[in-house]
């Protein structure tokens, strides 16, 4: 008579993934496991929006995966950050140029992230312009992440103070229509790119320099012009308090005089 196999059954429970780092106690969803240990190694994938509540961030994603887990609860890091391929294709419009790239930054925390930013001009430019603007774009790019660990990177995409700076100094180049980051995600193969392999020509590097000085320049006539409104402002208070003691020393000398 043959034997019947036994069929172990496994119960499965949910388990919710929890952030840490920047969106440090923000649940990012759930996840089916046997025992909490397996969940490590998973990725959650999810809009920015979801997290920021800004609707104009549904279309940027943010990877994490899971690190560590214990009890009934996962929690994960930021390893990923990615534009939708519509919005690229709503940023990019005809009769401008498309200026990007793709490399391996090592991070402070000896961290390797690949980096794929995109320049957008107002118009199109020449050959030579697209190679130097995307050396300064590189140059600025490994100045700055090379000098922050994993959480800061994520929190240098969100206040787009990077980009700011990329545009503000590649607008010495050619007018500048935007400049985003495509992907940025956490990797751990590949051979980071080095400051000393990027080497601007002498053009780019007085064009900096002369939009430099005008920069200095308009900061030192505001400084100027804040000051001299503060002066102007002091003495206004001067002579209000001194209006007002001319009569109280008037009476004064009248009562004297009685």
């Amino acid at each position: 008579m043959a034997r019947r196999a036994v069929v172990k059954t496994v119960k499965k429970k949910w388990i919710p993934i929890i952030a840490k780092g920047y969106f440090d106690g923000r649940e990012l969803g759930e996840t089916t496991v046997v025992e909490s240990s397996q969940a490590v190694g998973r990725r959650v994938r999810l809009p920015l929006a979801s997290l920021t509540g800004n609707p104009r961030q549904q279309q940027t994603f943010l990877e994490f995966t899971v690190d560590e887990a214990e009890g009934d609860t996962a929690r994960a890091v930021w390893t990923g950050w990615e534009l939708s391929s519509t919005l690229v294709k709503r940023i990019v419009r005809r009769r401008t140029s498309k200026i990007d790239h793709s490399f391996i930054v090592k991070l402070k925390d000896d961290t390797l992230i690949r980096v794929k930013p995109m320049l957008i001009t107002a118009s199109r430019v020449a050959t030579i312009t697209r190679s130097e603007l995307r050396k300064l774009m590189t140059r600025e790019i490994l100045e700055r992440l090379g000098q922050a660990e994993r959480e800061d990177v994520l929190k240098i995409l969100l206040s787009g103070e990077l980009a700011r700076q990329i545009k503000q100094k590649a607008s010495a180049l050619a007018p500048i229509k935007t400049v985003e980051f495509r992907v940025v995600r956490v990797t751990q193969r590949g051979t980071p790119l080095s400051l000393d392999d990027i080497k601007l020509s002498k053009e780019t590097l007085l064009a900096l320099r002369k939009r430099e000085q005008k920069q200095q320049a308009a900061r030192k006539r505001k400084q100027q012009r804040a000051d001299a409104k503060a002066e102007a402002e002091g003495k206004n208070e001067e002579e209000k308090a001194s209006e007002k003691e001319t009569p109280a020393e008037e009476a004064a000398e009248g009562e004297a005089e009685a």
